[in-house]
């Protein structure tokens, strides 16, 4: 996530940028940088600690439930809060997963865009038409919670688009809404 979190908003998407600081003083966004990348850091730090991720497709498909996923991270995050003796490790994991912050409903938006990114880069995977729905929809509601990454998303969708023609799937009407 750093990496999108620094390459953002350039003039062609999604290519070459600068640094978080530079991002965020270009998009004109009233949030705390540093804070920014803590939260995401400790997403992905978290991540990493579990060894693996159970994406959304896990959930959607029953490999595992959306509360099974929230209590490993939740205890995982907990433990680096106790190991490190740092409240604030949790108490910015709890931000994110809440978005009660700018901060946190950025980088929540930027998660969800990068899980996008991921799947274009991955290709067909021989999905189906559900799988497409969730695809196509799973940022929606992260990045309507932080606007300004609109534009972003659009262009990623423009990608995907592009990858479900690709492989003969159907591009619906409402997955152009955000």
């Amino acid at each position: 996530m750093q990496r999108i979190h620094a390459r953002i908003y350039t003039r062609s998407f999604l290519e070459v940028s600068t640094s978080c600081r530079d991002t965020i003083d270009e998009l004109g966004l009233n949030i705390d940088p540093v804070y920014a990348n803590k939260i995401a850091l400790i997403h992905d730090i978290c991540e990493y600690k579990m060894q693996f991720d159970i994406d959304s497709f896990d959930i959607v498909k029953g490999k595992n439930t959306k509360k099974y996923k929230k209590e490993l991270e939740n205890k995982t995050v907990a433990g680096l809060a106790e190991e490190y003796g740092r409240q604030d490790i949790y108490d910015a994991w709890i931000d994110f997963e809440q978005g009660n912050t700018p901060e946190a409903k950025y980088i929540k938006a930027l998660d969800k865009i990068e899980s996008l990114l991921h799947m274009i880069k991955r290709g067909d995977r021989g999905r189906n038409q559900k799988d497409g729905d969730h695809m196509a929809l799973c940022a929606d509601k992260a990045v309507l919670a932080f606007p300004e990454v609109i534009p972003l998303l659009k262009e990623v969708k423009k990608r995907l688009r592009n990858l479900f023609e690709d492989e003969g799937m159907e591009w619906k009407p409402e997955y152009n809404k955000v």
